[in-house]
This record gives structure tokens, C-alpha cells and sequence, in this order.
């Protein structure tokens, strides 16, 4: 009975929560990062693309 009630209160569930929390954070961060990066990608892709296909309108 002692060693349960031993278990249900030790630090160990909030520290995981913590670190969850935690690693959440840091995940959220880094997909707001790749966000911005891949849009600036997409601009510049679309602009290079814009343009080259420009290009072939005038060759043609």
C-alpha cells in the first residue's frame, strides 16, 4: 500500500510533463522556422520559375 502511494507521488510524472512541455516548445519553434523558410523558398522559387518562364515566352 505504502511503495503505490510512494509511486503516485513522485516527481517523476511532472518532470516528464516538464520536459514534454519542453520539447513541445522547442517543436513548435522549429515548425515556425521551417514555416518561414519554406516560404521564403516558395517566393524565390516562384520568382526564378516567373521569370525563366518569361524567358521562354520571349525565346519563343
Amino acid at each position: 500500500m505504502q511503495s503505490a502511494y510512494k509511486k503516485h507521488t513522485s516527481p517523476y510524472p511532472k518532470f516528464h510533463i516538464f520536459t514534454l512541455s519542453l520539447y513541445v516548445d522547442k517543436l513548435q519553434y522549429y515548425v515556425l522556422v521551417l514555416y518561414k523558410i519554406h516560404k521564403c523558398i516558395a517566393h524565390v522559387f516562384y520568382y526564378f520559375f516567373l521569370h525563366s518562364s518569361y524567358d521562354i515566352f520571349c525565346l519563343l
